[in-house]
């Protein structure tokens, strides 16, 4: 069964949803994050009075003004809880569709890596193109996929650097399979960062272009003989011309020549 190679269509529209399940869960992140700061402080007024309360309590000036002021406590810690709950519930919701547009995205090589380049997402999309099983690579260093040459050079730092200081680093280079062989591949590394801006890692998107590169060079090569055969053409009709004319001119010399022998 033959397979549709994914489309620059294809890429930019799995890029994009990428894109918006990350600000979505960046905002799912920043309100968690003031959730659990208001519960914090909610939290620590609750004790305070309760504090307060059973000082109060224990010298048999127990003031109702202050119970009252724990019971409020109380009651506004148990909404900022039902209100945490629900964000970390939309927030694992916003994670688990990130996680089904990762594992689905079969023709597409998705990974993430912390701050060290160290593997920390896999998707199945990586496996069929790399051949590697996401056991085997998370938490080890994401060199299996470059070349020696590429290591050498230091491209994944660069990568990684570029990614970091400008947004995005995009590349098209040969890549290593589990059995050696290379591919060319086009890639697009981004970096993670959560609601605060601080950075977590980086997601690199890639697919195997081989085919396509096989294609243009095919391509240019045709084009390339076509141009040849056309040059040598020109070149032959231009000897064609050349020596059309010298065989005009040559009876005229000879007529001219015969002419002046009789006059004498």
């Amino acid at each position: 069964m033959s397979t549709r190679e994914p489309t620059q269509s294809d890429d930019s529209d799995l890029r994009a949803r990428i894109a918006a399940l990350e600000a979505e869960n960046t905002a799912l992140r920043a309100q968690l994050k003031g959730h659990q700061a208001a519960a914090s402080i909610v939290g620590a007024e609750r004790d305070a009075g309760r504090a307060r309360a059973q000082e109060q309590a224990s010298a048999g000036t127990a003031d109702r003004l202050a119970l009252g002021t724990l019971e409020q406590a109380n009651a506004a810690l148990r909404l900022v809880n039902a209100e945490l709950t629900e964000s970390r519930a939309a927030h694992h919701a916003g994670e688990q569709r990130m996680l089904l547009i990762l594992e689905s995205a079969t023709d597409f090589a998705i990974i993430t890596t912390n701050l060290d380049g160290h593997v920390t997402g896999w998707n199945s999309g990586a496996r069929n193109i790399f051949g590697w099983d996401e056991a085997e690579v998370l938490g080890g260093g994401a060199e299996v996929i470059w070349t020696p040459a590429d290591l050498a050079a230091g491209a994944p730092e660069a990568e990684m650097r570029s990614a970091r200081e400008q947004g995005r680093a995009a590349d098209e280079r040969w890549h290593l399979r589990r059995d050696g062989s290379r591919f060319w591949a086009s890639g697009l590394m981004t970096p993670m960062r959560d609601g605060a801006g601080t950075l977590l890692g980086y997601l690199k998107i890639l697919r195997d272009r081989t085919g396509r590169r096989a294609v243009e060079a095919a391509l240019r090569e045709s084009e390339n003989r076509f141009r040849t055969l056309a040059e040598s053409r020109a070149s032959q009709a231009a000897w064609r011309r050349r020596g059309a004319g010298s065989r005009k001119a040559a009876p005229t010399r000879r007529g001219a020549t015969w002419k002046w022998r009789a006059r004498r």
